[in-house]
């Protein structure tokens, strides 16, 4: 984004709630002004929606008519003012993609380029005044990013680059169930040289401070890479010569965790908190008991991330029946996780 000059301070003396745009033709825009909506009563910090503000104009044009409208004001012009139902953006600025229309529900490289640069200047936004300001992600499209020049798996991996960071963990979290992940977005073909003993190690690590962090008293409960956990060797021996291992030395340490625990019968009493192998081994009991409520945060990194759970909709974008539930506790576990570090 060269000949960008730079956003002047409004006054941001306490916590910020730094905003990406996702891909503007998904639900994002949607669920952003609908969760402002909804929280506005809440008490959370202002929200900074990081687009120019052509574009965060074009955006909110696109909606429903049905669904409401904040009022945008303009970062750097006057002071930010939490509790409202409007919305700060940036003053518009060179180094951004054109952009005269949405195409709404399809995969575009326009879309994937506002999404990229909303992302990157957050980032930096954020990476400014960590501890004063969060990062809350709107869902991009991978396909549409990567046609951008977007050369990460998602989210994750590209904020543990951006903050310097060796290991990072992916946890969903809600009030009822968090699970977290040894490997991300890795095909499964490949999951041998990405689930290893120091993966475990470091990720289980991650996740049990967070639990501490957030006074959460329930054990850390490990799955098992394999079917049954191997069944005693005739299936494999992983389980019994790594992660076994691993709970033990983290037992031993004085951490609550127990493991490793079969898959299948754990998650089928899914309560608790949850360390699982790979995305699809965790994340879809996840989903169907989170009903909503639950967050995607990324640990490990120097600031806080939080994300809905969810994608860009297509199926259902831009016609306003988009559930913001997810972003509205996205709203609230950033600004918990924010003003208790």
């Amino acid at each position: 984004m060269a000949g960008r000059k730079p956003v002047p301070e409004a006054g941001t003396t306490g916590p910020l709630l730094v905003v990406s745009s996702g891909d503007p033709g998904g639900v994002g825009t949607e669920i952003l002004c609908a969760g402002v909506e909804r929280t506005r009563s809440h008490n959370l910090p202002p929200v900074l929606w990081v687009l120019p503000l052509r574009i965060a104009r074009l955006l909110l044009e696109s909606l429903a008519p049905a669904l409401s409208r904040p009022t945008l004001r303009v970062w750097g012009e006057e002071a930010l003012r939490p509790g409202e139902n409007e919305i700060y953006c940036l003053p518009d600025e060179e180094g951004w993609p054109e952009c005269d229309t949405v195409p709404p529900a399809k995969v575009c490289r326009g879309n994937g380029l506002i999404a990229f640069a909303s992302l990157e200047r957050a980032t930096a936004l954020v990476l400014e005044q960590p501890a004063r300001r969060a990062l809350v992600t709107l869902p991009f499209h991978k396909a549409a990013m990567a046609e951008a020049g977007f050369n990460w798996p998602g989210h994750t991996e590209f904020l543990q680059d951006r903050g310097g960071c060796e290991e990072s963990l992916m946890l969903l979290h809600s009030p009822e169930i968090s699970v977290a992940l040894v490997s991300n977005h890795v095909p499964v073909f490949e999951l041998g040289s990405s689930v290893t003993a120091e993966a475990i190690r470091a990720k289980a690590r991650l996740f049990l401070e967070f639990l501490r962090l957030r006074r959460i008293e329930e054990p850390l409960q490990v799955l098992g890479l394999d079917p049954h956990c191997g069944d005693h060797g005739v299936i494999g021996d992983f389980d019994s010569e790594v992660t076994g291992k691993l709970v033990r030395e983290l037992g031993r340490e004085g951490h609550l965790v127990i493991g490793p625990l079969p898959a299948d019968a754990t998650l089928a009493r899914a309560r608790g908190r949850f360390l699982a192998m790979y995305h699809d081994q965790g994340l879809p009991v996840f989903k169907l008991l989170s009903g909503g409520s639950g967050v995607n945060i990324t640990l490990g990194i120097p600031f806080v991330r939080v994300s809905p759970d969810h994608g860009t909709a297509f199926d259902i974008a831009g016609r306003g029946q988009a559930d913001p539930s997810s972003l509205c506790a996205s709203l609230a576990e950033a600004t918990q996780l924010l003003t208790r570090s």
